[in-house]
């Protein structure tokens, strides 16, 4: 406002002198205020964009971001507790919103969760809980995209080139932009994505979007680039007696497999230490993008959940850096960090067991949309607002879908399929690590899960694509999970 009061005094003074000297007539004279007052005009628009760009005008519904971090244990988030300093910017994101302590993932494979996470349906009744055979199945059930596209969000998808195997074309459901980043051999390109991004959500600030980015950097091989490869190697929490065999098999059993193997180190904190240099990496391009909504004064207008597909086995149950064949808890346990806008509902910790699925629902009435028919989720406001104090039942399934699990609050059953009669029950409060089945020794409760898991299995048909039918593509999807370790 000075440099316009200035430019309007000059104006004046220029006017004043003019006629006082009679050196310029009143045509060339009303051409010199006619440009100064233009250039005053076209001044004044120019600050108001700069002004509306940095701060544009109020949106009619907080944007929403989703990000899904590959493979990742909440155990290793500083905001969950985990001792090393791996994600100072998602720690500071969850400070501002509500930390769900016990969010449980409906499979421990990502082409089984993401489509149950995004259409708020466990994946029996979706029909997708095997991932050989189902990774290519459509399905009729809305995704999150589709819901908010409906609701006159912009939307968008930026995906890894490997998560295209894993998660195929429904992706593409109601997305104005799905763009494939380059993630190979474990090297992503997080600038030219985090450009991507921003541009695009650049492109119109006064309209409400939707925005999923799915990282995969924490996800095996674990090969972050320097200095984030040996930020965590050697430091005062390594411990180097834990060792673990090198083996030959791709899926993690007994030892180290060979996509995992960096020079025949037996030290199994030394690849956890990659796995928590990767996270490191991932979240300071999170710390980029939220940079990015903070300086456009849109950050308070954003929802930002942060969740996982799935966890990783770093050993326990003597699986090795893997996932996908078993349901305990170091596979199904995700974090789940939902920041509200204008920071409601800041620094709350839920203790309660919720579900993947239950992301959809809450967002849906927090923005005051009806989800859509035949969810299985349940909105979390409730529980959030302390107005509901249960958690919930959960059920879970394998890669395979030939490994199932039904817990509540306190136990967990698992079971096998393809092992007539087999069952595990734990008590979770006595026994977090599972270490222990006391299946056998409690048998009311076993037969009650027992018959929840059943009761909820009944309701799964198969599509038309059966077991054993198997077509050149489905042959082709084969041999690229077993090349990638997913197939044995």
């Amino acid at each position: 406002m000075r440099i316009i009061r200035s430019l309007i005094l000059k104006c004046r003074r220029s006017t004043r002198n003019s006629r006082r000297s009679g050196c310029l007539n009143n045509k060339f004279w009303r051409r010199k205020s006619v440009f100064i007052i233009s250039s005053i005009i076209i001044f004044i628009i120019a600050c108001f964009n700069i002004i509306s760009a940095v701060h544009p005008r109020s949106i009619s519904k907080p944007n929403v971001i989703l990000i899904t971090i590959d493979a990742l244990r909440p155990d290793h988030l500083g905001c969950y507790g985990y001792k090393r300093a791996t994600s100072p910017n998602i720690d500071s994101l969850a400070k501002e919103g509500v930390i769900f302590m016990q969010s449980i993932s409906q499979a421990s494979v990502t082409c089984v969760s993401l489509p149950s996470l995004f259409t708020s349906v466990y994946p029996t009744r979706l029909g997708i809980v095997d991932q050989a055979e189902d990774i290519k199945k459509e399905f009729r059930s809305p995704c999150f995209t589709e819901v908010l596209k409906g609701k006159n969000y912009r939307t968008a998808v930026f995906l890894p080139d490997r998560a295209t195997i894993m998660v195929p074309e429904w992706t593409k459901k109601g997305a104005d932009l799905r763009l494939i980043y380059r993630n190979s051999d474990g090297k992503s390109d997080y600038p030219l994505l985090t450009r991507q991004v921003t541009n695009w959500i650049a492109k119109d600030l006064k309209r409400s979007f939707f925005l999923w980015i799915h990282y995969r950097g924490v996800h095996t091989p674990y090969r972050p680039p320097a200095p984030y490869n040996s930020l965590f190697v050697h430091d005062k929490f390594y411990d180097g007696r834990k060792k673990a065999p090198l083996v030959d098999n791709p899926g993690g059993w007994g030892g180290i497999m060979p996509k995992v193997n960096l020079n025949n180190i037996r030290e199994t904190d030394y690849y956890i230490s990659h796995y928590d240099g990767a996270l490191k990496y991932v979240d300071y391009w999170v710390g980029e993008l939220v940079s990015f909504l903070k300086q456009r004064g849109i950050y308070e207008d954003t929802i930002v959940i942060i969740s996982a597909d799935h966890g990783e086995a770093f050993g326990e149950h003597n699986l090795y850096f893997e996932h996908g064949n078993t349901l305990y808890d170091e596979l199904l346990r995700v974090p789940l960090i939902i920041k509200f806008a204008k920071g409601e509902f800041r620094g709350k910790r839920l203790l309660m067991q919720v579900r993947s699925i239950d992301i959809m629902p809450t967002i849906m009435e927090y923005l005051q949309f009806e989800s859509p028919r035949g969810t299985d989720g349940e909105s979390l406001l409730a529980l959030i607002e302390n107005k509901e104090t249960s958690g919930k039942t959960i059920f879970s399934f394998s890669k395979t879908g030939l490994i199932n699990a039904v817990r509540s609050a306190d136990w967990k059953l698992i079971s096998y399929d393809d092992k007539p009669a087999q069952y595990e029950l734990y008590n979770l409060k006595e026994d977090p690590g599972e270490l222990h089945n006391v299946y056998a020794k409690n048998a009311g409760i076993a037969k009650r899960l027992t018959y929840e898991l059943g009761k909820h299995k009944s309701e799964f048909s198969r599509a038309s694509l059966k077991r054993g039918e198997d077509n050149s593509e489905m042959m082709e999807v084969r041999r690229i999970l077993h090349s990638l370790g997913y197939l044995q």
